[in-house]
């Protein structure tokens, strides 16, 4: 699916944005990417009437478009056996530290409750976006779910918090996203379908999507797990399991 939509293929809004320093014209952006996903949805459903596995992923903003489209395209798509995610590098963290700020702009400029409210648990999402991790994983509980980015991440994480935070340095940044991952791992921790790989660092890209160009770099040394081992573990009927790599 085209990458970006300017909006993680979400939202539900016709916005305008007025430049700060009133140089340029006004900029009038639909944002569209539900619509435009259901379209993508109806024309698979048309195209594969029947579908023995479903595996979605993407990564950086594609990440966590296949995490919040989730839902949609397996509950509407007659996937008859299990369904896979591979969230590469677009986490949706929970609200109550640090992404709370990004989670509510996001919410007034794309009109997300007009989404949400087609999800189940609605006021539960209202309350803390990051809760739409465990209701995937609670309403398809055979499905097998993960999630991976680098610890050491430098390019979602600056937009997740600069825009939000005044004067924060890399440290600052790497700080904030620290403590939001380990919120993350907690509630993956909670499900048995759920689960992360989390390497520490990877010199190109600012550290940023596992899979991108190359599995290469992205291993866990300390566990002796490499990307490709861990997708092929998604993609098993054993256990599913979480690797966090350190420094």
């Amino acid at each position: 699916i085209p990458y970006c939509t300017g909006d993680v293929h979400t939202g539900n809004a016709a916005a305008t944005y007025a430049d700060p320093d009133m140089q340029d014209p006004d900029l009038e952006y639909q944002h569209a990417g539900h619509n435009n996903m259901m379209a993508v949805t109806d024309w698979l459903d048309w195209r594969f009437p029947e579908i023995p596995e479903m595996f979605l992923t993407g990564c950086s903003a594609g990440g966590a478009g296949s995490l919040v489209n989730y839902y949609f395209l397996r509950s509407q798509l007659n996937v008859t056996g299990r369904g896979y995610l591979l969230n590469d590098s677009g986490p949706i963290f929970p609200s109550e530290l640090h992404s709370g700020p990004l989670h509510s702009k996001i919410r007034e400029s794309w009109s997300l409750d007009s989404i949400l409210m087609l999800l189940p648990e609605f006021a539960e999402l209202q309350d803390d976006f990051g809760t739409i991790n465990t209701l995937i994983a609670d309403e398809f509980p055979e499905d097998r779910l993960a999630i991976t980015y680098f610890i050491r991440d430098y390019n979602y994480s600056r937009y997740s918090y600069e825009n939000f935070y005044d004067n924060l340095s890399k440290d600052d940044v790497h700080a904030l996203w620290w403590d939001d991952t380990q919120l993350l791992m907690d509630l993956y921790d909670g499900r048995d379908n759920l689960a992360y790989y989390l390497p520490y660092y990877r010199f190109f890209n600012d550290s940023h999507c596992s899979t991108l160009i190359t599995y290469l770099g992205s291993e866990i040394p300390e566990s002796d797990m490499t990307m490709g081992g861990f997708v092929d573990e998604l993609f098993s009927d054993e256990p599913l399991m979480s690797y966090l790599g350190g420094p």
